[in-house]
């Protein structure tokens, strides 16, 4: 367990407190204000992956529905022991019930999707469906909370008695105020109530006119407040009525806490699965207002932050830092001027550790690692005590004592101001001896410091590095950012300069420093260049690989994007294909049957010659699909020749063969010429030639089939008959349009005619002829090419 003096002093209070602000339900607002930072690296990383897919469902589809879901565990408890529920506490037990059924609702809609989230669909599956409880419950209580007339026959009866001796009070009283000889008894005209029991003002003078009960008197003593007599007699069948009624309520409410009371196991399971929904979502929504990330997790290290960011500070102010311990190095010595953001940079490192410990994303870039640490503690800030008599370095060498004592490797240290507050030279040593120590014991350590000496021994330590927070002289400010490995120098002079001290002042305060100081600072600037320059490299080579990996993603979705496109092509020249294929047997077989018809022993020769040329095409179209099924690296090389006709399958465009050179080609595709590769192309289909018997045959028919066919006077089975030869005898002429003569008549016979065109293999369009043409007596046919 965490020490609570670290979760102080890093603020992580603050960081449930906004966590408490992005949960739906009080138990989940609950969970999130008991959470503790975890040490088990296996129990860390389930959190963590159930917070990461919480905060991705929630940019996905929303926030899960938690309205309606009540801490009712009391009310089940009470229950249990055989307590009736109160009417209130039932309404909340079946909103609660209504919650569940949205949350699975919910769930349900985004499986439908096909999105999957193993670990939060995990504690929906243990939400159960308690439709026939809530069903139950609402038809005895209404939306409003209270019970319904019809939650019972007796209830209902009851009720109706009321409603009517209600009324008749209410008449009753009413004729009272009716009644003109009591206008001089009755104070004023109204009806009043006191007590539960309807009155009237009297003057008590006059009292004694109208019999019945006083219930009350004004404070003047002028008025009294009556219920005349044989209304009480009403007003107490009325109370005994609503007895009879809070009995019935009673046992109603009895008999569905023993339903709940039956249910109330399964209830419990299902609201703890609601509420840990509800605290991972929270931790989901905590983790996209500060833009979190899910981080690698190891055992006790070692730290590598991306980019990370406080939380705490507004992000419109912060300033990403990069982070690394516990690879070559295991303690972080940072310097730096005061308000240069020294102390931001540590508590960033421990609050970071402390947030992935929790199971909460952490605002850093992906691929950010922390470990899981045993312990982590923390001396920051001032600890000086005025009770307890102490100075700021006593107060901090007092929690640096109980820190050593509890410390060890598994552990990380965060130590502020190390030695401050005292001698210099003396705290400087105690702060190097208190620094290898740690080192020593294998703890990983980050430390803030003034002193010069620490930079000159972090920079001569094994194992120990150097870090510094930036400053610009030219604006006398802080950048904020941490730059690992430069050790930070001190800025008075350069500044002092820059704000217009005389040079002879500067000077003189130099020759003070001493040499020793001025070769610490020389060797500080050397390093501090030479660090500038690598990290300048390495920025410039980080940019380099992400235009790379840009580069490379660009390439490997246009190859996606390609071999799709090819694939399409394919496919849709594997379909054509075969519907050529069918188009060839379907018009071969009645060709062959009108050469059979007319031809006789010729015509069956003409009718094998054309069976040949169809098999002959129906193989080529075969052929071309199975090559076109390939792709570019599985073809043969195609062998062309100058002239030939070719496709380029990569741009699905024919070209005509110019030169070749080896494997490579010079295509003319249109206005374009192009090299390409010889396993990129494709042969061209070309119409095959009729056999010249059919070519003699369709001749014959263009030279003896007339434009126009004339059917008037026949009937409509003749005329169909002639009407479908004669549309194969003009297509195999090569006629492009055609009339058919049918007359007016009746109109059945254009009728017909029309029906036989609609589905006509050999029609392109057919309609009525206009004036000029014959009109309603003549159809234009247009026949396919």
């Amino acid at each position: 367990m965490m020490e609570q003096h670290t979760l102080k002093k890093l603020e992580y209070d603050k960081i449930l407190k906004k966590l408490e602000q992005h949960a739906a339900t009080e138990l989940g607002i609950e969970k999130a204000r008991k959470l503790k930072p975890g040490v088990e690296l296996e129990k860390v990383e389930l959190e963590l992956r159930e917070s990461a897919q919480g905060m991705e469902l929630l940019l996905l589809s929303g926030p899960i529905p938690f309205g309606g879901i009540q801490n009712i565990g009391e009310s089940l408890q009470k229950a249990e022991k055989g307590q009736v529920l109160e009417l209130e506490q039932i309404s909340r037990v079946v909103q609660t019930l209504y919650g569940f059924k949205k949350i699975k609702g919910y769930f349900a809609k985004y499986k439908d999707e096909g999105w999957s989230f193993p670990r939060l669909e995990a504690y929906e599956e243990k939400i159960e469906d308690f439709s026939g409880l809530e069903n139950r419950i609402n038809k005895i209580i209404d939306n409003y909370g209270e019970i319904r007339d019809d939650a019972s026959p007796r209830l209902n009866s009851i009720r109706r008695e009321q409603k009517i001796l209600n009324q008749r009070i209410r008449e009753k009283m009413d004729s009272y105020l009716q009644n003109s000889r009591l206008d001089k008894v009755i104070q004023d005209p109204v009806v009043t109530i006191r007590g539960d029991r309807l009155v009237l003002p009297v003057r008590a003078d006059k009292k004694s006119l109208l019999p019945g009960i006083i219930h009350d008197r004004s404070a003047s003593g002028q008025t009294v407040f009556v219920e005349p007599q044989p209304v009480v007699e009403m007003n107490n069948m009325l109370g005994t009525l609503q007895r009879d009624e809070e009995a019935e309520i009673y046992r109603i409410l009895k008999e569905i806490t023993s339903e709940i009371a039956w249910k109330s196991n399964g209830i419990k399971k299902s609201l703890e699965a609601a509420a840990q929904l509800d605290f991972i979502m929270s931790k989901a929504g905590l983790g996209r207002e500060f833009n979190c990330s899910e981080p690698k997790l190891n055992k006790a290290g070692p730290i590598n932050l991306k980019a990370a960011r406080h939380p705490l500070l507004p992000p419109a102010e912060v300033v990403p830092i990069d982070v690394s311990l516990g690879d070559s190095f295991n303690t972080l010595v940072i310097t730096g001027p005061n308000t240069g953001g020294k102390t931001v940079s540590l508590k960033t490192v421990g609050l970071i550790c402390l947030m992935g410990q929790s199971g909460l994303l952490i605002p850093a870039e992906k691929e950010s690692a922390i470990g899981v640490f045993a312990g982590i503690f923390a001396d920051i800030g001032d600890e000086q005590s005025i009770e307890q008599s102490l100075s700021t370095f006593s107060s901090h060498l007092t929690q640096i004592v109980r820190l050593l004592k509890n410390a060890g490797p598994g552990d990380l240290v965060l130590l502020d101001e190390v030695g401050a507050g005292t001698d210099p030279e003396e705290g400087a040593a105690l702060a190097m001896s208190l620094l290898q120590h740690l080192h020593n014991r294998g703890i990983l350590t980050v430390a803030t410091t003034h002193y010069t000496e620490l930079k000159a021994f972090a920079y001569t330590s094994d194992g120990i590095e150097n870090a510094a927070v930036e400053f610009d002289v030219e604006t006398l400010s802080p950048t904020f950012r941490l730059l690992v490995g430069v050790p930070g120098r001190s800025n008075a002079l350069a500044i002092a300069r820059r704000l217009g001290l005389s040079e002879e002042i500067i000077e003189q305060a130099r020759s003070y420093i001493g040499e020793h100081r001025s070769s610490v600072d020389g060797m500080i600037s050397r390093i501090e260049k030479e660090e500038y320059e690598v990290l300048e490299r390495k920025e410039a080579l980080q940019r380099e690989k992400e235009d790379l990996e840009e580069e490379l993603e660009r390439i490997k979705k246009e190859r996606t994007e390609l071999a799709e496109k090819h694939r399409q092509m394919v496919s849709d020249f594997s379909q054509r294909a075969q519907e050529i294929v069918e188009e060839i047997k379907a018009e071969g077989s009645k060709l062959l049957k009108e050469i059979r018809k007319h031809s006789g022993p010729r015509g069956d020769r003409m009718a094998n010659e054309f069976n040949l040329a169809i098999k002959a095409q129906q193989d080529r179209i075969r052929e071309l699909t199975v090559v076109g099924r390939k792709s570019s690296s599985q073809r043969e090389p195609l062998q062309v020749k100058p002239g030939q006709k070719v496709k380029i399958a990569s741009l699905n465009q024919e070209g005509v063969v110019l030169e070749e050179k080896q494997d490579r080609v010079n295509i003319q595709a249109g206005v374009m010429r192009v090299w390409v590769d010889k396993k990129d192309l494709l042969p061209v289909v070309e119409e095959a030639a009729a056999p010249r018997s059919t070519q003699r045959y369709k001749q014959s028919k263009a030279q003896s089939i007339r434009p126009s066919l004339d059917l008037r006077g026949m009937r409509w089975e003749e005329g169909r008959e002639k009407t479908d030869k004669y549309l194969d005898d003009a297509y195999l002429a090569g006629l492009k349009k055609v009339e058919i003569i049918h007359g007016k008549g009746t109109g059945a016979l254009r009728q017909g005619i029309h029906e036989l065109l609609e589905g006509h293999h050999h029609v392109e369009t057919y309609r009525r002829g206009e004036e000029g043409e014959g009109g309603d007596g003549v159809t234009i046919v247009n026949l396919k090419a």
